[in-house]
C-alpha cells in the first residue's frame, strides 16, 4: 500500500489541543459542551456515583476560546476555576443569564476578535442564546 502512494503517509495521528489548522477548518465554528444528555451517559454517571458537570443553561460554565480567525473558532468548556486560565487566550465565562468575556493580557486584537465571534455564531446561533435575554460583560486586559 505504502508503495502506491509513494511512501507518503495516508493516516495521521492528532492529539487533542494539538490540532492544526488543516484539521480544524473542516469544522469551521463549534462550541463543547461538557457531559452529555443520553440515557447512557446519565446512568454511567448515577451508578459510578461521579457528580454530573454537564452544562446547564442556569448553571456557570467556563469556556475557553481558540481558533485561527472568524471561519474556524472553537469555544471548549473548561473547568471553571482560576486554574484554568491562561493570559494567553480569551475565556467567555456563562453564569445564568450573564456572560462575561475575559481576554488574558497576552492575547491581541485577532484573539479578542474571536470571543465575538464565539458570541455571535456558537452561542446565538447554535445555544439559541439572544441579546435581548443575556448581559454581555467585557472584561479588558491591563496595559503592560
Amino acid at each position: 500500500m505504502t508503495d502506491s502512494f509513494k511512501t507518503q503517509a495516508v493516516q495521521t495521528r492528532i492529539y487533542e489541543g494539538k490540532e492544526p489548522i488543516k484539521f480544524l477548518s473542516i469544522f469551521q465554528s463549534f462550541i463543547i459542551f461538557k457531559g452529555g444528555i443520553s440515557p447512557g451517559y446519565k446512568n454511567f454517571m448515577v451508578e459510578s456515583a461521579i457528580e454530573d458537570k454537564t452544562f446547564n443553561p442556569e448553571g456557570i460554565a467556563l469556556f475557553w476560546v481558540q481558533g485561527f480567525g472568524l471561519e474556524n473558532m472553537q469555544a471548549i468548556q473548561v473547568i471553571p476555576m482560576a486554574s484554568s486560565l491562561n493570559s494567553s487566550y480569551c475565556y467567555i465565562l456563562h453564569s445564568g443569564n450573564t456572560l462575561f468575556t475575559w481576554s488574558g493580557n497576552l492575547t491581541n486584537a485577532s484573539n479578542q476578535e474571536l470571543v465575538y465571534g464565539v458570541l455571535e455564531i456558537c452561542f446565538e446561533d447554535h445555544y439559541g442564546l439572544n441579546r435581548g435575554s443575556i448581559s454581555i460583560i467585557h472584561i479588558v486586559p491591563a496595559l503592560r
